[in-house]
């Protein structure tokens, strides 16, 4: 599975919670609009790919039979992104974005790159003990953008509830005492933040091994110049005129077929008549293996290509938050 971990960068928070528990030990801290900066690296690239996400959260702290009951709901829009993934052929690596200008354009149809797996951090300030403290949430499958997915609810015990995010015990647990104290008194949002994402380039990766034709036209380019070497060898003929440059299927980097002038000649090429042979008989025939094992590796790598991902790196970097109350 191609998944990534991604380092971040935190926009300004609107998160709405009450002052206190309500009667019912019940909370509710809702956070709109939030920006997501995320970049995660290919095997093969020398920068990162980057995706910027607008997300909402939703966090549900309720109490049942004197325990917490944590249940956290998420979804997100891909405003914005930039990709560099490995190609299926010449070249190692292609860089695709929106609007082309900085790389070459997806079809609208081709899938993005999205989240995998999100882990958030709740931040609120207690004012009784002077300190920050912070719920962790993970949602496991985020989704297609625009969908709100929510987390089962988790029963974590009072140790496991609140962690330190500041002062002498910071990423420690609460003890549940403290965490109990906590709970019951007033509590200032003070932000959310996504600590750590996974992405996944799976649907994108096998999309464009099925569908981009880019570089099984330049293979095919590829078999036909072999081809024709055969040719002039078996033949005799004269073929200078009739030779491809690969080069020129290059472009564009999302091509949806080869074209047909170049199949037709790449299969005339692979069916002359041995009677009209003048030359080297051998050549011929091993032009016409060659040619065939140029468009089989082709096929391979694109198979393969399905089937690359990269390596986990990184990890969540808060660059900033901030709190409407």
């Amino acid at each position: 599975m191609a998944r990534f971990l991604t380092s971040l960068f935190l926009g300004w928070l609107a998160l709405l919670l009450p002052a206190a528990a309500g009667a019912d030990g019940n909370r509710l801290v809702e956070a709109r609009g939030q920006s997501y900066s995320a970049s995660f690296t290919a095997p093969t690239a020398d920068e990162p790919s980057t995706s910027v996400l607008i997300w909402d959260a939703d966090l549900h702290m309720a109490l049942e039979n004197d325990a917490p009951v944590l249940t956290a709901r998420f979804r997100y829009e891909i405003e914005d992104w930039r990709y560099l993934l490995p190609t299926f052929g010449p070249g190692d690596v292609q860089v695709w974005s929106p609007s082309g200008e900085t790389g070459a354009r997806l079809p609208e149809e081709a899938p993005r790159i999205r989240p995998s797996e999100v882990e958030m951090m709740f931040r609120f300030y207690a004012p009784a003990q002077n300190s920050y403290v912070g719920v962790s949430q993970r949602i496991a499958t985020p989704g297609a953008p625009g969908e709100w997915v929510e987390s089962p609810p988790s029963r974590p015990g009072w140790d496991r509830t609140f962690i330190w995010l500041s002062g002498i015990n910071k990423d420690a647990w609460l003890s549940p005492e403290t965490a109990r104290s906590v709970w019951q008194s007033e509590l200032r949002p003070e932000g959310v933040e996504i600590v750590q994402a996974a992405w996944s380039a799976d649907e994108l990766t096998a999309f464009l091994a099925e569908n981009n034709m880019r570089n099984r036209a330049v293979a095919a380019a590829e078999a036909v110049n072999r081809l024709l070497d055969g040719v002039t060898r078996s033949f005799g003929y004269e073929v200078a005129a009739m030779r491809e440059d690969p080069q020129r299927y290059l472009e564009p980097a999302f091509r949806r077929g080869v074209p047909i002038a170049l199949l037709r000649k790449l299969e005339r090429l692979q069916n002359l008549p041995n009677g009209l042979k003048q030359g080297d008989a051998a050549a011929y025939e091993q032009a016409r293996r060659e040619a065939g094992a140029i468009m089989a590796a082709m096929e391979r790598a694109a198979d393969a290509g399905e089937r690359r991902g990269a390596e986990p790196g990184g990890n969540g970097q808060s660059a900033g938050e901030g709190v409407d109350e």
